[in-house]
């Protein structure tokens, strides 16, 4: 890799974690992609611009899965990091489960969801293949049985659970409700649902709020 391109690189990965920064806290919102937003190299440069010995801080807004062994490196990331982790969950789902139990304090809010299950392949990925054999349908199987196996290691770890009792939840596909999450140990504590988005047409019913605009033109102009 040239002097150049490394530089490159290296400022579009900090570009792209100034867009995961939020008020302090890393959002982690979509698909965990080796080649996207969100992986260990933008979680890595988002956590170097935190301000140092003070928790890091994820927000789960929509994390809807993604990559598993990028998952796997960005828990190992957080856990090496030898600092407090804190994750608070909107919506989470599948590998992105993986992030969020490397930390030691998890909350989800009171309408959120946790959605875990086994480890699977998506069907683009046997376009590669002109055929399949016995040999190849098996090592498929097998690397999906040692991903599991790796994911429960994780799930009991964090949540003290019994394993064959997750393994089923996993096994089933579960969309675990917040009172669930709670009970199997995935979170810590239920928050308050976040507040729901104005649904009018921009006019905030709140007067001292910034965003409260009025019809009449000497209010000036509409902050965004």
């Amino acid at each position: 890799m040239t002097e150049t391109l490394a530089l490159l690189e290296s400022n579009l990965g900090k570009a792209r974690a100034r867009g995961l920064l939020d008020l302090g806290e890393i959002v982690v919102d979509g698909d965990v992609d080796p080649n996207g937003l969100i992986n260990s190299a933008t979680i890595r440069a988002a956590i170097a611009k935190l301000p140092p010995y003070e928790p890091i801080v994820l927000r789960f807004k929509d994390a809807i899965g993604g990559n598993l062994e990028e998952a796997f490196k960005i828990n190992l990331l957080l856990r090496d990091s030898g600092r407090k982790v804190v994750a608070n969950i909107e919506r989470i789902a599948s590998a992105a489960t993986v992030i969020a139990c490397a930390a030691q304090e998890v909350t989800i809010v009171a309408d959120g969801n946790y959605a875990i299950h086994d480890p699977h392949v998506r069907s683009s990925i046997f376009s590669e293949y002109r055929v399949l054999t016995i040999a190849d349908l098996q090592l498929i199987a097998s690397q999906l049985c040692e991903s599991r196996e790796l994911i429960l290691d994780v799930y009991v770890a964090r949540t003290g659970a019994d394993r064959k009792t997750i393994a089923s939840l996993m096994r089933m596909t579960t969309v675990l409700t917040p009172e669930d999450a709670l009970k199997y140990g995935f979170v810590d504590r239920i928050v308050p649902a976040l507040p729901k988005p104005e649904t009018g047409e921009g006019v905030c019913s709140c007067p001292d709020c910034p965003r409260h605009v009025k019809a009449d033109a000497v209010q000036g102009d509409r902050m965004e």
